[in-house]
C-alpha cells in the first residue's frame, strides 16, 4: 500500500484529477500537542535506522494540492479547515 501511495504521490495523484475534498478536522489541546511533539521529534531526528524497511513518504507533492486551510480556537479545540484539489 505505501508503494502505491508513494507511485500516487511521485504523479501528482493524476488519476484523481477533478478531484476536491473539503474537511473539517477538531483537535483536542492534547492531541495537538502529541502531533507538534511527534512532528519536532522527526524533524530533529536523523530518519529511521538502516535496514528497517521504513521509508518517509515524500509529502511535498502532497502539501502543493492543499488549496485553502484555516484554524479555529473553538471550546478549547482547534478546528482545522481545509480543501485539497488535485
Amino acid at each position: 500500500m505505501q508503494e502505491w501511495l508513494r507511485t500516487q504521490l511521485a504523479n501528482g495523484f493524476s488519476g484523481f484529477t477533478g478531484t476536491s475534498i473539503s474537511a473539517s478536522v477538531r483537535m483536542s489541546e492534547q492531541l495537538l500537542n502529541e502531533l507538534l511533539a511527534a512532528a519536532l521529534k522527526d524533524a530533529s531526528s536523523p530518519g529511521e535506522p538502516p535496514g528497517s524497511g521504513v521509508a518517509p513518504l515524500p509529502l511535498g507533492p502532497l502539501l502543493k494540492l492543499v488549496a485553502k486551510t484555516e484554524l479555529h480556537a473553538v471550546d478549547g479545540a482547534v478546528l482545522m479547515n481545509f480543501e485539497i484539489r488535485v
